[in-house]
């Protein structure tokens, strides 16, 4: 059926010995630090740069993006009922803040801060108020 017939061979010798079936487990090698690798975690060690970010993002932005939210927004329409909109606020404030101690502690101050704006018209005092509060936690983690 074939013409032509042709032989097809492998040089094996190059290989060296085949492996053993079971090869020696070594212990695994212990993942590399992160500081070793060059980088460096955002925290108070954290270059200057890293930590000037991390303040920006949580002091100022934060505090001028939540008043806005919760004592503009959220508490502006909620304005037709009174003073139960601070509370409504409040509320809301806490909730975005997680439960335990966290948002106990963001209850009692998201209440200041719309018993504040109701007090005096503005965001302006509340956004300053929050942005010392955030300061402030941002020094005490270190």
């Amino acid at each position: 059926m074939y013409e032509d017939e042709f032989e097809l061979t492998f040089d094996l010798s190059g290989l060296g010995d085949p492996p053993d079936p079971q090869p020696e487990q070594s212990a695994p090698e212990a993942p590399p630090q992160p500081e070793a690798q060059g980088i460096q975690p955002a925290r108070a060690d954290a270059g200057g740069g890293v930590r000037v970010l991390a303040w920006l993002r949580l002091c100022p932005v934060a505090a001028l993006c939540e008043e806005l939210v919760f004592r503009g927004a959220v508490q502006g329409l909620a304005a037709g009922l009174g003073g139960w909109s601070t509370a409504v606020q409040a509320v809301l404030f806490a909730a975005a803040h997680g439960i335990g101690p966290g948002g106990l502690y963001a209850l009692g101050f998201g209440l200041g801060l719309g018993w504040l704006r109701r007090r005096t018209g503005s965001l302006w005092p509340g956004v300053l108020l929050h942005g010392l509060n955030n300061w402030a936690l941002f020094c005490m983690q270190g």
